[in-house]
């Protein structure tokens, strides 16, 4: 496709002449070609980093820890403990509850010396309770009424998830109460025992002395965190229970007895309309009907324009001033 060299308008391959302003079109005129598009930028490349050359022992030496650093890490470790326990808070009862019942039986809770020293005995909680201590000679075991509270206050906590009742939560301080009742049963037993010494030996001052062991301390630390139940478990959480006097229910409201039916009584037909004559007006008169107003006169035909050229016979192109292959200006 050229261009005209003098109005610049596209003329079609092939034609002598511009169709816009008759100018004559050269055969050497060069094409006026579209701009080639820009060539493309050239690719950054990014630079490789060397290779890590192996650390040195003085390299990879940590630096000294400041002094805020072991209380920070100290709170980290306190922080993350109290989000175990605040996860878990609901079973942790019955974990330190089970921890009991396992101490009960298997960990040493009492430690019984005689004699100034002479001689040292060692009991777990379940042996102390079922041992007497005045006739050692032929075994002296038995359980008595302290051993079965004992139990029933280790088994609380477990009945606590069955009874789903608010007063539930009291039995979370079941192994705070069985700790107490081993400990008053251990101690009046001793007691006794001294006193019976002390009375057949004339007051010689011969004593029995019971400490608590590492199986005492730990039954009474998980008993501590069982009774936290109290406040964490699920029936801590229920709704309190309102008992409601029958005096102070509410009044009943006075429903008034059923009337007796009465009988249908058809109402009275309405009365019948009264024709009413209306006046009767005069017609309206129509207005008079206009007839419209002849249309104009057809408009003269459109100038057709030729499709030849008057000059040179050629085909005239469509909406062309000029012909494209004389030149010639058209008339219309």
């Amino acid at each position: 496709m050229a261009f005209c060299g003098k109005c610049g308008g596209q003329v079609a391959d092939g034609l002598s002449f511009c169709t816009h302003c008759g100018q004559a079109i050269s055969a050497a005129a060069p094409a006026v070609q579209a701009p080639a598009p820009p060539a493309p930028a050239p690719a950054v490349q990014t630079p490789v980093a060397p290779a890590a050359v192996p650390s040195t022992p003085a390299a990879t030496a940590q630096a000294p820890m400041t002094a805020g650093q072991p209380a920070a890490s100290a709170g980290a470790a306190f922080a993350s403990i109290a989000a175990l326990i605040s996860k878990h808070r609901r079973t942790l009862p019955l974990y330190a509850t089970a921890v009991c019942w396992l101490c009960l039986f298997t960990l040493t809770s009492a430690t019984l010396t005689v004699m100034n020293g002479a001689m040292t005995s060692t009991y777990t909680m379940w042996r102390s309770l079922g041992t007497d201590l005045h006739d050692v000679s032929v075994g002296g075991k038995h359980h008595g009424y302290a051993s079965v509270f004992l139990i029933a206050f280790l088994v609380a906590p477990f009945a606590a998830l069955v009874v789903r009742q608010r007063f539930a939560r009291f039995f979370y301080f079941g192994p705070i109460a069985a700790f107490v009742v081993w400990y008053f049963g251990v101690n009046s037993e001793v007691d006794a025992l001294n006193a019976a010494v002390g009375s057949s030996n004339s007051g010689s001052g011969a004593s029995f002395i019971w400490s608590f062991s590492f199986g005492a301390y730990l039954i009474l630390f998980a008993s501590l965190v069982a009774a936290a139940g109290f406040f964490t478990s699920a029936a801590a959480q229920l709704p309190p229970t309102v008992h409601v006097p029958a005096s102070a229910a509410p009044p009943v409201a006075y429903v008034p007895p059923p009337s007796p039916p009465v009988a249908y009584v058809p109402p009275p037909p309405p009365p019948a309309p009264v024709a009413v004559s209306a006046p009767v007006s005069a017609a309206p008169t129509p207005p008079p009907v206009v007839p419209p107003p002849p249309p104009p006169a057809a408009a003269a035909a459109a100038v057709v324009e030729p499709r030849f050229c008057p000059n040179c016979g050629k085909p005239r192109v469509a909406g062309a001033k000029f012909c494209a292959g004389c030149g010639a200006a058209f008339a219309t």
